[in-house]
């Protein structure tokens, strides 16, 4: 098992972190580089991975003896298991509410209570069997009506009762929103993804009004090997340092030549750097080719273009 609250490493070497791969090294007690190398080496790609397919999730966290194979679908009211092609659905979970990442506690719970919710039913007598097909009262008792194909419920109740209890009650899961995952930690009830970096309450993040698509259980294996402890490196990572160094640079070559420098934005987050001389003279201007959130200036393309520009 993976240290409490566990927290990547951010990239040192790239300006992403994608969030399949930040799940991945959450669960894995890994740092995000040596997760996105194996991911690289393992995907097929033409180039650097940039987005991970719900068939591949589980390909990487296999290497390091974690199960994600076993996935769960949910959809309003209704939890599902994959079965080949097809998703075979069945009302089995207990909760009508939104299944948003505020809610995912209650959504998790009634994954994890599946069983219980099932054998309530059937002892309560809301559900009961007639030859091969499954009956369910499901809005009064004056209304008693079958949920579609009773024999295709039938099977699914079969088949959840065949399912082993460690195949979907885990501590960590795996949860997909449209378009993005996050881990969430069941028993401190704390959850987090490449966007936060770090574990927050689920009504208190980004995503908690996101609808929650799939919860996937984090099944450790006996092939799973805690990450070796390492100590953090001291003073600052090489990426920093330069950054640091051609920064200066900038700076004392702006002072030689009475040019000032405008910074648009907010810290970690600016829009533009402008090079200013004489207030009304632009000397030059640096930009991000789209809008990006938390975009910093490249001070060594900064200097290099001043020089070319022929100011020294």
């Amino acid at each position: 098992m993976i240290k409490d609250k566990y927290i990547p490493r951010a990239s040192e070497r790239h300006s992403h972190n994608w969030c399949v791969p930040y799940a991945t090294a959450v669960v894995t007690g890994r740092n995000y580089d040596e997760i996105y190398k194996v991911f690289n080496d393992t995907l097929d790609r033409r180039g650097l991975v940039k987005g991970v397919k719900d068939s591949e999730t589980h390909l990487v966290a296999e290497k390091y003896g974690i199960d994600l194979t076993k996935r769960y679908s949910v959809e309003d009211s209704y939890l599902v298991i994959h079965s080949g092609r097809s998703d075979n659905m069945i009302n089995v979970n207990g909760y009508d509410g939104v299944s948003n990442i505020r809610n995912i506690n209650k959504v998790v719970t009634a994954l994890r209570n599946t069983k219980l919710y099932m054998e309530e039913n059937i002892n309560s007598g809301n559900w009961w069997f007639e030859e091969d097909n499954l009956w369910m009262n499901y809005n009064s008792e004056s209304d008693w009506r079958s949920r579609g194909s009773s024999p295709f419920y039938k099977l699914l109740y079969d088949r959840w009762l065949e399912t082993a209890e460690e195949n979907f009650v885990t501590r960590y899961y795996f949860v997909r929103t449209l378009g993005h995952m996050l881990v969430y930690d069941y028993e401190k009830d704390l959850i987090i993804d490449n966007h936060s970096k770090k574990w927050k309450s689920p009504n208190d993040h980004v995503h908690r009004l996101k609808h929650i698509k799939e919860l996937i259980p984090v099944i450790y294996t006996d092939d799973f090997a805690p990450a070796e402890p390492s100590s953090r490196p001291t003073g600052v990572s090489e990426r920093a340092r330069l950054k640091k160094v051609y920064y200066n640079r900038v700076r004392r070559l702006c002072k030689k030549n009475n040019i000032e420098i405008v910074m648009i934005g907010s810290p970690k987050n600016w829009t533009e750097v402008r090079f200013m001389r004489n207030e009304s003279w632009k000397v030059a201007e640096m930009k991000p080719k789209t809008k990006l959130e938390n975009w910093t200036p490249d001070w060594k393309v900064a200097y290099e273009g001043l020089k070319k520009f022929g100011w020294k």
